[in-house]
């Protein structure tokens, strides 16, 4: 074969693989006016969230919406054909009902529109709000929390959150402001309290955020003279939270001295909102059990552990939660105060917290009528406070109920004086 064959056949096979490497390198095999988007629909979470959105024309090319919860990187450039050009679509945060609009991709002579949905919101959502220990007037404040349990944040959303304090037992606590990087949708803050309580009384506490539409918060304890007893079931950490209708987890138990004990052998599993944490905490548990969660000394049954209280009853029998006996008393006291918070258990109602003073003592109210029923989709904790007078050393609280089946306590403070 000649030279000048060899030398066309080789430009040939030239220009070939370039019109090759064009087709693949391209986002187009298109030599007209072209446009090509990555997407014709995009979906968006309630929280401020961002989507990818792609470019790819060889020509201008611009964006245009009407639409006010939607914002754009870019909204316009030239395109050179290869380059898929990216731009940021962030839809702002949704505190109302699931929404929908549309941007257009203008390019290549078409209009081609992506229409745009974003879910169900609310604004930051501060649930009720306790303070995690008790304040006794004259005693320095230590590890005590304000916590606070929100909704509808966001992974990443900046807060900064404040107290005010008011009230006959505000004077001498200090609750200082705090900022959060949210890192769920929802979860619990806390507030720290330090500083020494200087007298007893009522604590009012309003809970404000720097969101501007999410809601205040307002809760009431009280600073104590001298606790003599109490009980916040912190180290009850199985089985579902029935109250605010979350899952949980649970272990698994064995025969023991005593009673049933922790099998080592199983692994912990997650369990629904309304399973028991636990066998009969006073009539199957061990005695090393109920150490273990800090709950010696108490008495009753159908007693139930769930994650930071416990629950009592069945949906057949009633259960009953007796305190430990008072113990000393500073001379020249016969009464003392007792609050604690309640709730009615999943999907029942009419009920009435029942009190009875065991082995000496009248309390100020024998019944307490629940507020809220208990639903479906959780319970709401009520504070209750009463005082009993008469009381001795050897003097017992039992709580039960009545007009229902079960119901759930936590955070039961008994102090000396009314």
């Amino acid at each position: 074969m000649g030279t000048i064959m060899k030398t066309r056949i080789f430009n040939i096979i030239l220009v070939a693989m370039v019109a090759l490497g064009s087709i693949f390198t391209s986002c187009s095999d298109d030599a007209d006016s072209f446009v090509l988007r990555s997407d014709d629909n995009l979906n968006f979470t309630y929280a401020q969230d961002s989507k990818e959105f792609t470019v790819c024309t060889n020509g201008d090319w611009n964006i245009t919406s009407d639409c006010d919860w939607l914002t754009f990187s870019v909204t316009q450039g030239k395109g050179d054909g290869t380059t898929r050009e990216k731009v940021i679509v962030t839809a702002a945060r949704n505190i109302s009902n699931a929404r929908e609009a549309e941007f257009v991709l203008h390019a290549a002579g078409k209009d081609l529109p992506v229409s745009c949905s974003q879910a169900e919101g609310a604004p930051l959502t501060l649930g009720q709000a306790k303070v995690s220990g008790s304040l006794q007037a004259g005693q320095e404040i230590d590890q005590v929390n304000i916590e606070i349990p929100y909704a509808y944040g966001y992974k990443g959303e900046e807060l900064s959150v404040s107290a005010t304090l008011s009230g006959a037992g505000a004077d001498g606590i200090v609750a200082s402001s705090k900022h959060f990087t949210l890192d769920a949708s929802e979860g619990t803050l806390l507030l720290p309290l330090s500083g020494t309580p200087v007298t007893s009384g009522p604590l009012v506490i309003k809970i404000e955020t720097d969101e501007p539409t999410a809601n205040t918060v307002v809760t009431q304890t009280s600073v104590l003279s001298k606790v003599i007893l109490e009980q916040h079931f912190d180290l009850m950490l199985w089985g579902g939270d029935v109250v605010a209708n979350k899952a949980g987890v649970q272990g698994a138990f064995m025969a023991g001295d005593g009673g049933k004990v922790i099998d080592p052998s199983q692994p912990v599993a997650a369990c629904k909102a309304t399973t028991d944490g636990s066998n009969d905490l006073i009539l199957t548990m061990s005695e090393s059990y109920r150490q273990l969660r800090g709950f010696s000394g108490w008495g009753g049954a159908k007693i139930y552990e769930h994650p930071g209280y416990v629950k009592m009853g069945t949906a057949s029998v009633i259960g009953r939660l007796i305190t430990p006996a008072l113990g000393t008393l500073s001379e020249g006291v016969s009464s003392v105060k007792v609050t604690c918070r309640v709730a009615q258990y999943n999907n029942e109602s009419g009920g009435r917290l029942t009190i009875m003073v065991l082995n000496g003592g009248t309390p100020s109210i024998a019944t307490y009528t629940y507020k809220n029923a208990g639903t479906k989709t959780g319970g709401t904790w009520e504070d209750v406070s009463f005082t009993v007078d008469g009381v001795n050393s050897e003097t017992k609280i039992q709580f039960s109920t009545e007009g229902n089946m079960r119901f759930c306590m936590d955070n039961i403070v008994i102090s000396e004086g009314k």
